[in-house]
């Protein structure tokens, strides 16, 4: 498990696959939402909750820095 920093907010993460990537992130108390990266870009995988004004670019580099997942 890791930790994001994302709005100045605090939200445990796990790696969940590496290929293809996939993260989920606990932006919620009851459910994690699962990001994915496919060819450089992330997306989200469902419907799941996301903070308000969320930018998924944004948090997928903070994914990757903090799984240190560039030198991959």
């Amino acid at each position: 498990m890791e930790k994001i920093l994302y709005q100045g907010s605090e939200y445990d993460m796990f790696l969940v696959s590496e290929n293809p990537l996939i993260v989920t992130v606990k932006f919620d108390v009851n459910e994690a939402t699962p990001l994915m990266r496919i060819g450089g870009k992330w997306t989200v995988l469902d419907s799941s909750y996301l903070p308000s004004g969320a930018n998924i670019g944004e948090i997928g580099k903070l994914i990757e820095e903090s799984f240190d997942l560039n030198k991959k």
